[in-house]
């Protein structure tokens, strides 16, 4: 008896029980707002794009970060009270972007709840040439946030996903992540239109 015991305490020590592996695993998850970032220039493709895809995902908090607006005055992507938040990355010369930004410009669903205040968006320039974003600022729809990632720090530290663009983040009043990687304006106007 005396043995056994001692064998279920070494178990238990060595192992770990079942709540401690998932307190610790916990404690590792990222919190809110955390960035989970990884360096990833060595590891193989495979791997890395399974990286890539666990960052942001639906139902999890999207990682935060700072960028700067127009007037060289930095925010957070957490800053935003909006009830909701569309991340919008790109580039506004790639002809994928343009389309995109025209197609979320012309949304009346999406006017209308940046209009009321229920929308918030961002439109982040993640490349280097700061003076190319500064062309295209004119080009802004009315109501929307225009920034820039300063560093590149997005994209060297994979913060998000961006191997390729436009990209479209929805996220909620507490920035979990409600649809990534959204390329049809639809899914966000049925997300919006579900939740007034």
């Amino acid at each position: 008896m005396k043995n056994s015991c001692w064998l279920s305490i070494l178990l238990f020590v060595a192992c770990g029980s079942n709540a401690t592996r998932q307190h610790d695993a916990a404690l590792r998850s990222p919190a809110p707002g955390r960035i989970d970032t990884v360096a990833l220039g060595g590891i193989d493709h495979p791997k890395r794009d399974s990286i890539l895809a666990a960052q942001n995902r639906e139902g999890s908090y999207a990682n935060d970060f700072a960028y700067r607006d127009a007037d060289g005055v930095t925010h957070r992507l957490y800053d935003s009270e909006a009830p909701f938040t569309l991340l919008y990355i790109h580039n506004p010369e790639c002809q994928a972007c343009r389309e995109m930004k025209a197609a979320l410009a012309e949304s009346t669903v999406i006017a209308a709840a940046v209009a009321s205040g229920r929308l918030h968006v961002l439109a982040l320039y993640i490349d280097a040439d700061t003076a190319l974003w500064r062309r295209h600022l004119p080009d802004t729809p009315p109501g929307w946030h225009n920034g820039r990632d300063e560093n590149e720090f997005i994209y060297l530290h994979n913060v998000y996903d961006v191997r390729a663009i436009p990209t479209l983040y929805l996220l909620d009043a507490g920035k979990k992540v409600l649809l990534k990687d959204a390329l049809d304006i639809a899914s966000v106007e049925r997300m919006l239109a579900g939740f007034r």
